[in-house]
């Protein structure tokens, strides 16, 4: 009780009084916090792998602060707890039915068609707090009435959160349903409509967060392989994530190497893959099908979205990306709008319109 306590209060008062945290900001900062011992040597062994390569000068001053925060989240409450941490940083949302987030899903669903039990609504998620938890699974209720009206409820039900990271979660039909889980049906479900799923063996996603839609698309296409690529900790939260859900299947964990040939056996084989942003230049040309950018191109500085954007070109055959409408990055002053996005005149669109949710986002899919 008393982690939970200290951990709202940590909530309440970390933004509070912000600055933005330059690269070199940041690496003075990690200097000196590394050295905790909450910290996982995973987690260490990949923060000073980047910050040796100067890779930390390719984020923006918001993804240092946010990474900042996110580190001591890890070190202060644990793994185990991420999914009510720091997944609040990612795409778990905890506001009413009429934040900018939300009110599609109240346009599109106006009635509850199933209504959750009382006790699913009123249940506390022990670091959200009473009010948050409320709204999480009003929110969370609203979703599963969605997918009931567009007909994807069996798909919803075909999937369930896992226990691991102290997830928020309501139950519906016996199954643990969270937002997580909504959320990247919304963009399995598109996906799925506009690319036959067979022509789908490899998937890479950048700046995968937790590893929730990497979740989903496993749970759903148990034959593929997934290559995340991304910083840490986020890196570190989906390796450790996804490894220990899936500890079936082959893995093949972050380490360092100077050219794709040193991995190419282990790479080959694994079902999971996680790298460093650096490391997805040495990957083969077409070495995967379907590229995915998700809630995350928005926060980068324009030089990396160009690099992705060609990246996505030569790694694979179809590219899906979602972002919001308008946006200004913190600290950065970069405003983004739903028509910056340096697409190639050469790509075939698929698709290009709003989300359901986020009500202010976008989402595009592009065939090569």
């Amino acid at each position: 009780m008393i982690k939970i306590t200290l951990y709202l209060l940590f909530c309440i008062f970390s933004f509070s009084f912000v600055e933005a945290m330059t690269n070199e900001d940041f690496v003075h900062w990690w200097e000196s916090y590394r050295e905790k011992k909450e910290i996982p040597p995973e987690l260490k062994e990949m923060e000073d792998y980047c910050i040796s390569l100067n890779l930390v000068n390719q984020s923006s001053n918001y993804w240092n602060h946010l990474n900042c925060y996110n580190i001591q989240q890890i070190s202060l409450y644990g793994y185990e707890n991420f999914k009510q941490t720091v997944t609040r940083n990612y795409f778990t949302w905890v506001v009413s039915l009429d934040h900018p987030y939300a009110v599609n899903l109240k346009t599109e669903v106006p009635k509850l068609i199933e209504p959750l039990p009382s006790r699913e609504i009123h249940k506390t998620h022990p670091f959200f707090g009473k009010e948050a938890s409320l709204q999480y699974n009003i929110i969370t209720e609203r979703f599963i009435n969605y997918f009931i009206k567009i007909g994807k409820i069996d798909l919803l039900c075909a999937l369930e959160e896992p226990l691991i990271g102290n997830p928020p979660f309501v139950t519906y039909k016996g199954k643990r349903v969270s937002q997580d889980i909504c959320n990247s049906l919304l963009e399995f479900i598109p996906i799925s409509q506009h690319c036959p799923l067979k022509e789908i063996s490899t998937v890479i996603e950048i700046g995968a967060g937790s590893g929730r839609t990497a979740f989903c698309f496993l749970s759903l296409l148990p034959q593929i392989k997934y290559i995340i690529v991304d910083f840490p900790p986020a890196l570190y939260v989906s390796q450790t994530y996804l490894s220990d859900v899936f500890h079936d299947k082959k893995i093949m964990k972050f380490r360092p190497f100077s050219e794709f040939k040193e991995i190419e056996k282990e790479f080959s084989e694994a079902n999971i893959i996680f790298l460093t942003p650096d490391q997805l230049s040495k990957l083969p040309d077409k070495s995967a099908d379907l590229f995915l950018a998700i809630d995350c191109l928005h926060e980068m500085k324009p030089q990396m979205i160009d690099h992705y954007f060609n990246e996505a070109e030569r790694t694979s055959s179809y590219f899906y990306f979602k972002c919001w409408q308008n946006t200004t990055v913190p600290f950065d002053g970069i405003s983004y709008s739903q028509n910056s996005y340096p697409v190639h005149k050469n790509w075939t669109e698929l698709f290009n319109e709003p989300c359901v949710v986020p009500s202010g986002f976008f989402h595009a899919f592009y065939k090569f």
